[in-house]
C-alpha cells in the first residue's frame, strides 16, 4: 500500500517521468513541498501504526498456536491496545534498532534481528496466557 501511494502522490506532485535533482530539492524549500512531505509521511505513519498493531502479538502467536490469522490479528489489537504506552515504547525500540542497523551498512541487522526476534517471543508469552 505504502509503494502504490508513493507511486500516486509522486504522480501528483511531478509532471515528468524523471523529475530533476531540482524538484526534488524543491520540496524543502517551498511550503508545499513540506506539505506533500507531511503527507507522505503521514499516511507512512498510519499504514505502519496498522501493520504493527495486526502483526506485533499475531506472528508469534500463529507460529506457537493452531490459530487462524483473524484470531491472532485481533489477539494482537487486543494486546496492543491494552497496553498502549509498553506497546509505544517496543514499537520506538524496533524503529531506533532498525535505523541503528541499516546505520552500519546492514551489518548490525545480522545482530539486532535475532535480538529482537528473541524480544519479541517472551513479549508475546507475557502478554498472551
Amino acid at each position: 500500500a505504502w509503494v502504490r501511494v508513493s507511486a500516486l502522490l509522486f504522480a501528483i506532485k511531478f509532471n515528468t517521468l524523471t523529475p530533476t535533482i531540482e524538484a526534488y530539492t524543491s520540496l524543502f524549500s517551498s511550503a508545499e513541498g513540506w506539505i506533500t512531505l507531511s503527507y507522505f509521511t503521514g499516511v507512512g505513519f498510519l499504514l505502519l501504526s496498522t501493520v504493527y498493531v495486526i502483526s506485533a502479538i499475531a506472528i508469534p502467536m500463529i507460529l506457537d498456536k493452531n490459530v487462524d490469522f483473524i484470531t491472532a490479528m485481533q489477539t494482537s489489537y487486543r494486546a496492543v491496545t491494552s497496553n498502549p504506552g509498553a506497546m509505544a515504547i517496543w514499537a520506538a525500540l524496533i524503529v531506533a534498532l532498525t535505523a541503528v542497523g541499516l546505520a552500519t551498512a546492514f551489518i548490525g541487522l545480522a545482530f539486532i534481528f535475532p535480538v529482537l526476534g528473541y524480544a519479541t517471543w517472551y513479549s508475546y508469552r507475557s502478554l498472551v496466557r
